[in-house]
């Protein structure tokens, strides 16, 4: 799907956004607290015991009452630290969802009997994010304080909206919708603010050359072709698999190539002889496997460090062995390295995300319903941003009126970037495209910013906000109740 802005700050903190469906719930038993009591009043009293104690427990007062974490205004409980714990969890299991067994975490299995590493449970790993990212939100809330800023009514109302879809089945017992709304309260204002400092970071024209010429190799880019030879030092290996020997002379024969049509003849000639029944076309589809445009510097790569060291000519070849993998891998430049001066694009765009493949059609039918609606508006800006704060499924970008600025070519889903950088593109197009994401009303704005000063004008806010984050760390103390972790419930 479109763009996404990057945060230049407190990374885990966005990981406690938003609304992952809990895969696996797992439910916990209260302890019955037994009271010592007079004889002949046992029953009566242990039955009240059980009741007054569920009742505190479940109920959450005394998580309430357990302050975790605390700034001179601020303070987040035990129960809002279960919550943002929780939507930690959520959001991992929603990112890497399918990748959880290979990541070796159980989502029917207690998490402090799961080991992430070989030092830490993945109960612990939870925590560790959980805690850094509410130190993160405690110490931006104090800046917004002192500064006077609070809360908007339009924000007000997206928490309320937001809160509107909560199913409290899904959070820990104690945890209240109450808790959640102070938890989305106090993080709304830090993410708030935060977007407030990190806009009123600017960069003059002669800042960023200054900061390019300091940093030349992180905003160049360069082209080349590549190609890799697997070998086997096992006699008995398939008469498919290459000897390190028979490796050598095909890699051989590309380091001895003067130009890139010798260098694509090669890998066509190796494709005949060693695949068998291989097409024209599937050789074709080979070839275009081999072809890199535009590709970043990369530090400590070797190829990289060959090709950016400015000493380099179109045609030159780079050749690595790696023993451990046993590969031989041909690199040739295509294109030397050269900064990025071409042109992002501006681009609107309404989602409509395919909830059940079955009825794919229906997804297209709508996106086309509204289409035409907008059509025979008059196809006015003002239409397309009522349309999509409506419909799109995109909320990041629908309150703006699916507006994404300053996209960089390779950086949204193919569909989406080969739609937004046709050579033929110009202002004013639109059309309904499909992505994994969905089906896309696109609206074509124009060209944005060169590519480089994006990239320079981020990496310098980034640096700015740091050494301002240092600062606001260092100003606003935190006091962490110690031994809290073993307190802090998931669902």
């Amino acid at each position: 799907m479109g763009k996404k802005k990057e945060k230049l700050n407190y990374s885990q903190m966005l990981e406690l956004k938003k609304q992952a469906e809990q895969k696996e719930k797992r439910k916990r038993r209260l302890k019955r607290v037994i009271i010592p009591c007079v004889a002949g009043g046992l029953i009566l009293v242990l039955i009240a015991g059980i009741v007054i104690n569920g009742y505190i427990i479940s109920g959450g007062v005394l998580m309430r009452g357990k302050t975790v974490m605390s700034t001179e205004h601020f303070k987040v409980d035990e129960a809002m630290m279960s919550y943002y714990a929780q939507d930690t969890y959520n959001s991992y299991l929603e990112n890497f969802s399918e990748s959880l067994s290979s990541d070796g975490l159980d989502t029917a299995t207690d998490l402090a009997s799961q080991q992430k590493d070989s030092d830490t449970t993945w109960r612990d790993y939870f925590l560790d994010k959980t805690e850094q990212a509410v130190k993160d939100m405690l110490i931006v809330a104090e800046a917004a304080y002192s500064a006077g800023y609070e809360l908007s009514s339009d924000e007000e109302v997206r928490i309320d909206e937001y809160m509107s879809n909560i199913n409290i089945d899904e959070y820990p017992k104690g945890v209240s919708l109450e808790d959640i709304r102070r938890a989305e309260e106090l993080y709304t204002l830090a993410i708030s603010y935060d977007e407030k400092l990190y806009n009123g970071f600017k960069c003059t024209d002669e800042q960023l050359e200054q900061y390019y010429k300091n940093n030349e190799n992180k905003y160049k880019c360069a082209s080349y072709r590549y190609y890799s030879f697997s070998y086997s030092l096992d006699s008995d290996e398939s008469d498919f698999t290459l000897s390190k020997e028979e490796a050598t002379n095909y890699a051989n024969r590309l380091r001895n190539c003067k130009n890139e049509g010798e260098f694509t003849d090669a890998i066509a000639q190796f494709c005949r002889e060693w695949i068998p029944g291989i097409t024209d076309e599937q050789i074709q589809s080979e070839l275009n496997e081999t072809k890199t445009v535009n590709a970043p510097y990369i530090a400590g790569d070797g190829f990289n460090e060959w090709a950016f060291n400015g000493k380099r000519k179109v045609n030159d070849v780079y050749y690595e062995l790696s023993e451990e993998y046993q590969t031989m891998s041909v690199y040739m430049l295509t294109e030397l390295p050269h900064r990025r001066e071409e042109s992002s694009v501006n681009v609107r765009h309404i989602l409509f995300t395919i909830g059940d493949s079955d009825f794919d059609y229906l997804t297209l039918e709508q996106a086309s319903t509204v289409l035409t609606e907008w059509e025979l508006s008059g196809k006015t800006m003002e239409k397309f941003d009522e349309l999509a704060a409506e419909y799109s499924a995109d909320k990041a970008s629908a309150k703006n009126g699916g507006l994404y600025e300053n996209v960089i070519q390779g950086e949204t889903v193919t569909e989406f970037d080969s739609w937004c950088f046709d050579k033929n593109r110009k202002p004013g197009d639109y059309e309904i495209i499909k992505t994994d994401y969905g089906y896309h009303i696109m609206y074509f704005v124009g060209t944005g910013e060169e590519t480089w000063k994006i990239q320079a004008q981020s990496d310098m806010i980034s640096e700015d906000y740091a050494k301002l984050y240092d600062d606001l760390r260092e100003k606003y103390d935190i006091e962490i109740s110690e031994n809290y972790r073993q307190d802090i419930k998931f669902g």
